[in-house]
């Protein structure tokens, strides 16, 4: 569709008005934002969703085009399912589930849950299956103990082994309810824990691998599923017990998914209030590594909503899926809450059909979307579905399938796959689903060569005919222009204030295109593109290329290094001392090759913490803040007084970057990396160390894109920081 189409229709009902959803631009202010004219709409004759347009927002949108000139751009709101590349359903009697799944790191996949071993509900051995990267089976185990054995939860280890959260049948076990199993990649059993840690019936329902190399076990307690209160444990890597928690808040407090943070925490969701079918709020809460509540928060009010899934996303925040009647139809919906780091709730959205509907899993995808699957259809009581929901970041839907797949029912796993692809485990069926990547959207971009100060790029076509790419959160002044294959087949350069725009009359339709230049005496980390219903980030123009910004500490005095790889009409630099200028720098001008600058604070007070900001200030006077780093002198220069952890530097980054730390006393040392799901991605120091200032190389070239945290350990004291990584 062509950069003059203005809408995109999509409904699964002839009698519904089509969608629309434009993006703008302004010559005078460059690009805005998306705005959809479109809000969700149940059928009841359908059972899926579907869209209108609200003609209220429409009618305030349409007054607005006026000052909004150049163009308006379709953009599709809703993909296609992708094909599904195979499935396997893994046989067993009645009963026969799957709860949970991960996949491994030869790509393959291991699956936990139940095996049916008689003719009725209830006679199940806890059942692991290990398979290959298309499904095939290559072992199977199963640990027989009571008449009614399920795993309920699987992760990963911190040596390469699996944890195991184990439900087991009170009639054999007597109180035993509890149990935790770590076995080997081979399945094989390395051992098991029994445990009777709450009064009552016990009831787990998720474990998580802690940053200490234990393990977080979380459920309920009490005379039943509606009278019960929230449990936690902490266990060591044995499996021995450090400490359990009972929370009660109301009639009804359950656990039903916990992460473990990197901090040694964790959090835990589920719901507080009274039983079914009473109000109750979906929880959320954050515990230290001793297990003290640090914050709690909770979700909905007028109805009932609870949590069944909980994931870190790559903020630092947190995803959360399960059920609403508050916001349902007839009965439950699927509820879905993404929150920031502290639990303040960013958006909430609702997915449902007729016939009652909740999520059991959630996962974030690469693009920063989201995948969430459960069931549509009558929870209880009656069919239970398979439903698996795909939206962005916003939480708008792409894509769902249909809720009468022949899978299984009841969607307890889900993932985005190595290869793109999606992975969805079922509960009632033990069944397998894999789907292909989604299909590709209209094209991509990729730097060709860099500046200063031109920047060529290079638009790569995948489908559909692509007659429009625009370059956004460009340096003011930053001109666009087309040379050599660009300029050859018809394109053109608009340049606005922080947006440069590329039309063609011939549009790409294969292959890929180069010759679109940006032109600015300056570097930028990231700048945004806009190719048809595409978009992405790539390196782009801004004021200076910073490579490294230090402070040295002495007495009464800071000393302030850093250093640039290239600068060109950089007017001077200007220093912030706790959000006050300290000093000006004049710079170089212009230098291909870069420059190093230092200068130092005198006349502090020792003991005092300073922050410092680096900005960069043109020849036209335009400010870039570059960097911030905090000091704190000391009586003397060669004395360290407290473990520090400092901001690693750059940051983002982009493959290597640095980190500094100063150790007090000496004692081992460990420097860690962990991903935004608090897993152990790589250990950079593990030994004994002085007492000095350490500087450690960090290179991410084989990890993906995304937040990461750092961790430092010696003796009693622990820091973690934030970093992010661009490729």
């Amino acid at each position: 569709m062509g950069r003059n189409a203005i809408l995109n229709q999509y409904t699964r009902s002839a009698d519904l008005e089509p969608v629309i959803l434009v993006k703008f631009f302004s010559l005078a202010e460059g690009w805005t934002s998306v705005h959809p004219f479109s809000l969700c709409k149940r059928l009841p004759n359908v059972g899926q969703f579907s869209v209108n347009q609200p003609k209220e927002r429409g009618t305030i949108m349409r007054s607005q085009i006026a000052s909004l000139v150049l163009l308006l751009i379709a953009v599709p709101l809703i993909a296609g399912v992708p094909d599904t590349a195979w499935t396997r359903t893994y046989p067993g009697p009645y009963g026969t589930s799957f709860s949970d799944m991960l996949q491994t790191e030869d790509g393959g996949y291991i699956l936990c849950g139940n095996k049916n071993y008689g003719s009725g509900w209830g006679e199940n051995n806890s059942w692991l299956v290990r398979t290959n990267a298309i499904g095939e089976t290559l072992w199977t185990r199963t640990w027989a103990v009571g008449t009614l054995e399920e795993f309920r939860a699987i992760d990963r280890t911190s040596d390469g082994n699996f944890i195991l959260a184990a439900y087991h049948d009170v009639g054999v076990w007597a109180t035993e309810e509890t149990g935790l199993m770590k076995v080997s990649a081979n399945g094989d059993s390395l051992w098991c824990r029994k445990f009777d840690l709450f009064p009552g019936r016990d009831n787990i329902n998720d474990v998580a691998s802690a940053s200490d190399g234990g393990y977080f076990l979380i459920g309920t307690c009490g005379g039943s599923v509606d009278v019960c209160d929230l449990t936690v444990a902490k266990f060591d890597a044995a499996g021995a017990v450090i400490w359990t928690r009972q929370i009660h808040r109301d009639i009804r407090t359950w656990a039903q998914s916990v992460v473990a943070m990197p901090d040694g925490g964790c959090v835990v969701a589920g719901d507080v209030g009274q039983s079914w079918p009473s109000p109750a709020q979906a929880l959320l809460m954050r515990m230290s590594a001793n297990g003290d509540i640090q914050w709690e928060r909770t979700y909905g009010s007028a109805d009932r909503e609870s949590f069944g899934a909980v994931q870190i996303t790559s903020d630092g925040g947190f995803i959360m899926a399960g059920a609403t009647l508050t916001m349902g139809t007839l009965t439950s919906d699927i509820y879905l809450v993404r929150t920031d780091a502290l639990g303040n709730p960013l958006w909430i959205r609702s997915y449902g059909t007729p016939l009652g509907d909740q999520a059991n899993t959630v996962y974030q995808t690469q693009d920063g979307g989201f995948i969430t699957g459960g069931q549509g259809g009558a929870i209880y009581g009656g069919a239970i579905g398979y439903w698996i929901i795909r939206m962005n970041a916003n939480g708008d839907l792409l894509w769902q399938t249909p809720t009468d797949y022949p899978y299984g029912f009841a969607v307890r796993g889900v993932l985005q796959t190595d290869d793109l692809g999606f992975m969805a485990c079922t509960y009632y069926g033990a069944s397998l689903v894999k789907y292909e990547p989604e299909q590709a959207s209209a094209g991509y971009v990729t730097l060709v060569s860099a500046g200063p100060p031109d920047w060529e790029y290079r638009l790569h076509w995948q489908e559909g005919d692509v007659d429009l790419l625009v370059f956004s959160n460009l340096y003011p002044g930053t001109l666009g222009s087309v040379i050599g294959e660009a300029a050859l087949t018809g394109w053109a350069a608009t340049s606005g204030n922080n947006f440069v725009m590329f039309t063609s009359p011939n549009a790409l339709s294969s292959g890929s295109l180069s010759g679109f230049v940006l032109s600015c005496p300056t570097r930028s980390d990231l700048i945004t593109w806009v190719a048809g219903d595409s978009s992405g980030y790539v390196d782009g123009p801004l004021p200076v290329e910073l490579l490294s910004f230090t402070a040295l500490p002495g007495n009464g005095s800071v000393t302030l290094e850093w250093k640039t790889a290239s600068e060109t009409d950089n007017d001077y630099f200007e220093i912030l001392r706790n959000d006050e200028i300290a000093a000006r720098i004049s710079s170089r001008g212009n230098t291909a090759s870069g420059h190093e600058y230092s200068w130092t604070d005198a006349g502090l007070e020792n003991g005092s913490i300073y922050a410092y900001t680096l900005i960069a200030v043109d020849l036209n006077g335009a400010r870039e803040e570059l960097s911030t780093i905090e000091a704190t002198p000391t009586e003397s220069d060669a004395l360290i007084t407290e473990y520090a952890l400092q901001q690693n530097f750059p940051n983002p980054f982009n493959a290597n970057t640095e980190i500094e730390y100063s150790l007090r006393e000496s004692g081992r040392v460990t420097l860690t990396i962990y991903n935004a799901t608090g897993q152990l991605v790589k250990t950079l120091v593990d030994g004994y160390q002085s007492a000095d200032r350490y500087h450690v190389s960090f290179n991410a070239g084989d990890l993906a894109s995304g937040i990461y945290l750092y961790k430092l350990e010696v003796n009693d004291f622990t820091a973690i920081k934030k970093m992010v990584l661009m490729k």
